[in-house]
């Protein structure tokens, strides 16, 4: 607590990271889906059948399903390691950038080091990921409520993953 009274660093309005996190699933989930329709080699309308048809008939209909969900997973798993490369060296992603934010260190205002912005980075994918689990999704509600009291519950709106790695959510970037 008394690193975060006396940090000059300005924490960003849990809103405005919000519309960043916002701006980053978007990208993310459409990167999942390019990769599910490359790897079944079916177009979006005829993935939306994937619900309505019985075990035989995917099989017939989709023989290439399991290397889609394959590749799908693929990119799911590798999209924290490219934020955390994005973190490392520029401190924003592209969300973040489009709000004008970056993350910084508490301790000495620098972007994150590789290794705690992979850290970072996959604690916040395990915060994510009921998004992307159709009965985990009915949560999704409640977990943005938690995720709103974390950041307004603490003077520097830190989520536990920023309090984890010691990392800090700022806006406008200070000068390097």
């Amino acid at each position: 607590m008394e690193d975060e009274a006396r940090t000059s660093l300005k924490p960003a309005h849990p809103w405005a990271r919000f519309a960043a996190l916002g701006v980053d699933l978007v990208i993310g989930m459409s990167l999942v889906l390019m990769a599910l329709m490359l790897g079944t080699r079916r177009g979006l309308p005829e993935l939306g059948k994937l619900g309505q048809l019985t075990p035989e008939e995917l099989a017939i209909e989709f023989p290439s399903l399991l290397v889609g969900v394959t590749l799908a997973f693929v990119v799911m798993a590798v999209l924290p390691l490219v934020s955390a490369l994005l973190l490392a060296r520029t401190g924003a992603t592209p969300g973040k950038s489009m709000m004008r934010l970056t993350v910084r260190n508490l301790d000495d205002g620098r972007f994150p080091a590789l290794g705690t912005a992979i850290g970072r980075e996959y604690l916040r994918a395990l915060v994510l990921l009921p998004a992307i689990i159709p009965v985990a999704s009915m949560l999704l509600p409640v977990l943005v409520l938690l995720v709103t009291f974390d950041l307004m519950r603490n003077p520097l709106a830190r989520t536990f993953y920023d309090r984890l790695t010691g990392t800090l959510v700022v806006t406008p970037a200070p000068a390097d």
